[in-house]
């Protein structure tokens, strides 16, 4: 499993769909380092589905609940 967060990054994996690997889309919890924007996630999970991807779900890590 890997975490993709844009149609890009999932083009770049289309060729190991077939070896299973599942994706989950990481959504920017606000600091924007990472993540797509929660408005954008349906369409990078669209995109993995066309390749052929597995779509696992969606994750975030909220990194300023460190504070």
């Amino acid at each position: 499993m890997i975490g993709v967060d844009s149609v890009e990054s999932v083009r770049r994996l289309a060729p190991l769909a077939d070896a299973g690997l599942r994706v989950r889309v990481e959504v920017d919890s606000g600091h924007h380092r990472s993540g797509v924007p929660a408005a954008e996630a349906a369409a990078v999970a669209q995109a993995a589905v066309e390749v052929g991807l597995d779509v696992d779900g969606v994750f975030t890590f909220p990194g300023h609940s460190y504070s």
